[in-house]
């Protein structure tokens, strides 16, 4: 079993709350029966059932609550193969990063926001591909067109002025690099292209004449963003400072939204200004390029396609809801029996749905082992667990090199227990090579994430002393050899 929504879990939170104002309205009834229970001592009698019963009552709803919860989080098991027809629009993000991106007017930065932005973009997309370009006084390919939404994040995190010595704002470079994208991505005649430029329009280069009739005639539409304040603001510089004009005055960056818009206007597509930090990104995405463009069909893929078990959940929270209006304290051992037997169904099911990949493992099939869960790293990139668990696979099959590319990629995890484990079982497999100086450097890398892991203490003492020990005999048998050519 696994979950399409675990964040949902974060609402179980609500449980003690609710456990808490549930028992404080409780605790004030009672009180209130109480005074009446001194002139009519039967009552004490019902005061002590009433308890038993609300405290059931109490845990039929946070059954029902858990129940709710877990169906939002999707649980899925059992699933089967379906060739998957990948459509979706060719999206290239063109981003201004020229100096005057660093201008602070909106928070943290021009050009920090753009980034931000377009990652909460990303998650919106399903099945389009991206690519990025970034410019200033020329442009260049920063991330080509894909799928992967995962390299993507991870290359926005290095879009820097730095990436382009040349500076200035040569939107025109940018147009014509992301022409060349996706002419080269998608056939010409497809209508599914599409251009997000954003930048503070201060264009220091005329655009050419010919470049913007061509876009619209090749069907690629270009969503212009304006960054930054009519007003302006200054430009940062490396030491500390602003940027200074040739008589020493502060240079302000400012917003000049006339070229964006004329871009955005002859092409089809739709101009935005940002002064708030706001770059209506998704504004842009659903009412623009998704009314406007149309889906290609780009690739197909064999795809897991899982059951969806959320519905049973919904059943059983709808029962206890129901039971919980009805319930009285001579039924509550019969619905904790029912629950009971919920439960063991649970397990059970839970049982059934170990993957196949584990089962392989389990029954010491390892090659089939290591098929499946390269299998699950090639659908989910993202889940470094699939590449520790190929890993281990290979180690088992005593295949090293593999193993060893395996534990690499997944010591770059997040997780820092999944890391450090990685680096250890890299650092057995270097020890298995006999490369005992790439064994050390891999424990003391699993050291550095966990410094109380015991095992990688050990072996990293054991490493060291199997190192002095192959020194050790390399030296004398060096002395045998000087001994004998001295006799010779």
């Amino acid at each position: 079993m696994h979950f399409a929504n675990p964040q949902y879990f974060m609402w179980l939170w609500l449980l003690i709350p609710l456990w808490l104002v549930y028992i404080l309205g409780v605790k004030q009834h009672r009180r209130r029966l109480a005074g009446f229970a001194l002139f009519v001592p039967r009552l004490m009698d019902n005061l002590r059932l009433s308890r038993r019963r609300v405290y059931s009552k109490l845990c039929l709803v946070i059954l029902a609550v858990i129940l709710m919860v877990l169906a939002m989080a999707k649980p899925r098991w059992g699933y089967e193969w379906q060739m998957v027809k990948m459509e979706g629009s060719d999206l290239i993000i063109a981003v201004d990063v020229s100096r005057s991106m660093l201008a602070t007017d909106i928070k943290p930065s021009r050009i920090e926001r753009a980034r931000r932005e377009i990652i909460d973009l990303l998650s919106m997309l399903k099945g389009d591909r991206v690519g990025v370009i970034a410019f200033a006084g020329g442009a260049y390919v920063h991330c080509p067109l894909t799928s992967d939404y995962g390299t993507v994040k991870t290359l926005l995190e290095y879009l820097d002025p730095k990436l382009i010595r040349t500076q200035g704002t040569a939107i025109g470079s940018a147009l014509e690099a992301a022409s060349s994208s996706l002419g080269e991505a998608s056939p010409s005649s497809s209508k599914g292209r599409a251009v997000i430029l954003i930048s503070d329009g201060e264009d220091h280069d005329p655009i050419p004449s010919n470049l913007l009739s061509e876009l619209k005639d090749n069907a690629v539409r270009v969503y212009t963003i304006g960054v930054g304040r009519e007003e302006g603001a200054p430009i940062p510089e490396d030491g500390g400072g602003f940027k200074k004009d040739s008589q020493g005055r502060v240079v302000l960056s400012k917003l000049d939204e006339s070229e964006l818009k004329r871009i955005a206007q002859e092409t089809g597509g739709l101009y935005s200004r940002s002064v708030s930090g706001d770059l209506d990104l998704a504004n842009i995405y659903q009412k623009g390029i998704l009314g406007q463009t149309d889906e290609v069909e780009y690739d197909e893929q064999k795809r897991k396609i899982w059951y969806e078990r959320f519905q049973w959940f919904i059943l059983m929270a709808i029962i206890l809801l129901v039971v919980e209006v009805f319930v009285s304290e001579y039924r509550v051992a019969l619905i904790l029996l029912s629950f009971i037997g919920t439960q063991s169904l649970y397990k059970t099911a839970r049982a059934d749905s170990i993957s196949e990949a584990e089962q392989f493992y389990d029954s010491q099939k390892f090659q089939q082992a290591k098929e499946k869960f390269q299998q699950l790293e090639v659908e989910n990139p993202d889940d470094l667990r699939h590449a520790y668990n190929k890993g281990v696979s290979s180690y088992r099959m005593k295949d090293y090199d593999s193993a060893r590319q395996s534990f690499a990629k997944s010591g770059n995890s997040k997780d820092k227990r999944l890391s450090s484990r990685s680096f250890y079982n890299l650092g057995n497999t270097e020890a298995e090579l006999k490369n005992y100086d790439g064994a050390i450097a891999a424990y003391e890398e699993a050291l550095k994430i966990d410094p109380e892991f015991k095992e990688a203490k050990e072996n990293l003492g054991i490493v060291k002393q199997l190192k002095e020990q192959k020194q050790q005999s390399k030296d004398q048998n060096d002395d045998k050899k000087d001994k004998g050519q001295q006799n010779k």
